[in-house]
């Protein structure tokens, strides 16, 4: 990562053709932002606009020159975190590196276009594209459900990133787009920094980001789609993935599985 300065801001970009943008947006985003974190009032403008504010992080729409972009802000204000981002090992270096290397893997999520922090302490963002006419999965189900072709769809996907040797540690539908024009296919990953890349992904981990993603949507994926689903991640095995999904259900989710008995269970074994 070459860093470029400006006052007590350092910014970066992949390629030559975005620094510029990615310097300004920097520039227009901490000259509004006081250390508010989520609370923060941002002013809605068809140049700078509010899309997601969590606990540590705000995502925000921005247009420069009428180019638009995305800026996702750590404000985590924890001592820890001015720590490592004052030692050079913020979350949004993490997310901008992995953001690289997935476009390099040839993983589909919006383009990587810079990282920035401000001196000493942070907080830190990233620049990326932004993925016009898409919406997170999880708001999309719960307005269309989730049609054969869409879970049928999104098992290919997150199969194909598996066997590319990349794992999310958190991998839910809201970090995952949908294009509103391809619901059949068009989906992009979000929150790089949570990309973890190595050798094969182990079955162990397989079944670890399945499970984060499963007891995300047990709540409003009918049974039916979430089969569908395992039944083309893994149509091998498709069963004894199931049975272990139940178990792992069932050690972290006592509560619901006592009011949903039959939520892993096939139709033909659902007790009447």
């Amino acid at each position: 990562m070459r860093f470029q300065k400006a006052g007590d801001i350092v910014f970066c970009s992949a390629e030559e053709r975005d620094l510029a943008f990615v310097k300004e947006a920097a520039e227009t985003v901490y000259a509004h932002y006081h250390g508010e974190g989520p609370h923060w009032l941002l002013p809605q403008s068809d140049r700078m606009w509010k899309i997601s504010f969590g606990g540590r992080a705000g995502v925000l729409g921005l247009r420069i020159n009428n180019r638009v972009g995305c800026v996702k802000l750590f404000y985590d204000e924890r001592l820890r975190t001015r720590v490592r981002a004052a030692s050079g090992l913020s979350k949004g270096r993490r997310a901008y590196r992995n953001g690289v290397r997935l476009s390099q893997a040839g993983v589909s999520c919006p383009r990587m276009l810079g990282y920035a922090e401000r001196r000493p302490f942070g907080p830190a963002l990233i620049v990326t594209e932004l993925a016009e006419g898409a919406m997170r999965f999880d708001l999309w189900a719960l307005e269309h459900g989730v049609p054969r072709t869409t879970a049928i769809a999104l098992a290919h996907f997150v199969r194909d990133l598996h066997d590319r040797g990349i794992s999310h540690t958190d991998l839910s539908p809201r970090n995952i787009l949908i294009r509103r024009s391809d619901p059949a296919g068009g989906f992009l990953l979000l929150d790089y920094e949570d990309a973890r890349f190595g050798p094969p992904v182990s079955r162990r981990r397989r079944l670890k980001n399945l499970h984060h993603l499963h007891e995300r949507v047990i709540g409003y994926v009918p049974l039916r789609d979430r089969l569908r689903f395992l039944h083309t991640y893994a149509p091998e095995n498709h069963k004894a993935f199931r049975n272990k999904l139940r178990q792992m259900i069932e050690e972290t989710d006592f509560r619901w599985l006592r009011t949903h008995p039959d939520a892993m269970r096939p139709r033909s074994h659902r007790r009447e």
